[in-house]
C-alpha cells in the first residue's frame, strides 16, 4: 500500500497500491448505541356509551449493550415513531427510565412503531420494529 485514506464521514476507507491500483471499501464500525430489547405491545378496548378508544400499550427493557463501563447508561431517552408508507414519523421522546408508553387511538387499524436509543449526543440506534394488529 502506498497510500491510505480513511473518510470517516463518508464511511469508506481508500487504499492505493503500487501496480494493483486503488481500493474502495466501506468502514466496519460498530454502532454506537444497541436498539432497545423486547418491545412487543397490546391492544387494549376501552368501551363507554360514547365508543370504543384503543389502547395500545407498547413496553420494552433497557439493553445491557449500552452500559458504560461503571455501569451507567449511554442512554439519555429513546424515540418513537409511527411508521407509514416506509416513513417514520416521530411520536415521542421518552426519558431513559420509560419502559411503557400508551398511546390512544379511535381507529382500529394496523399500527407499525419503531423505537430508538438515543444518547446525549442525539445519537441513534437501528429501530426495533413492531406491528400491532386491529381487533377481530
Amino acid at each position: 500500500i502506498t497510500e491510505l485514506e480513511i473518510h470517516p464521514i463518508k464511511n469508506r476507507i481508500i487504499a492505493a497500491t503500487y501496480g494493483r491500483g486503488v481500493w474502495e471499501s466501506t468502514l466496519a464500525l460498530e454502532p454506537i448505541l444497541s436498539p432497545p430489547l423486547d418491545f412487543s405491545g397490546q391492544l387494549e378496548l376501552n368501551k363507554s356509551l360514547l365508543g370504543t378508544e384503543y389502547i395500545h400499550v407498547l413496553n420494552w427493557q433497557a439493553n445491557p449493550d449500552n452500559l458504560t463501563e461503571n455501569g451507567g447508561s449511554k442512554v439519555e431517552g429513546y424515540r418513537l415513531y409511527e411508521v407509514s408508507n416506509s416513513e417514520q414519523t416521530q411520536i415521542k421522546k421518552l426519558p431513559s427510565g420509560t419502559f411503557t408508553f400508551l398511546r390512544r387511538k379511535q381507529s382500529n387499524r394496523v399500527y407499525y412503531y419503531a423505537l430508538t436509543a438515543v444518547d446525549s449526543a442525539g445519537n441513534e440506534s437501528i429501530p426495533f420494529y413492531l406491528t400491532i394488529l386491529p381487533e377481530k
